[in-house]
């Protein structure tokens, strides 16, 4: 299974949650996608470690989702 997560903007507490989320899911063999422009802000924070599949429309987020 695959969850996708959207954001339009990333705030400094978010690189927290995200691992946590990563982290529960990753326990359940769940995968995490996020939205590119999201994901290329949280990887301005130095803190931010994860590397994960990304998508940028629609289209993308379908064909990356099992």
């Amino acid at each position: 299974m695959t969850i996708g997560l959207y954001s339009r903007t990333a705030k400094e507490n978010d690189v927290v949650y995200l691992k946590q989320i990563y982290d529960i899911l990753k326990s359940d063999d769940v995968d995490l996608i996020l939205y590119e422009p999201y994901y290329r802000q949280l990887k301005k924070n130095k803190k931010f470690k994860l590397q994960v599949k990304t998508f940028s429309n629609s289209a993308e987020l379908i064909s990356n989702a099992y």
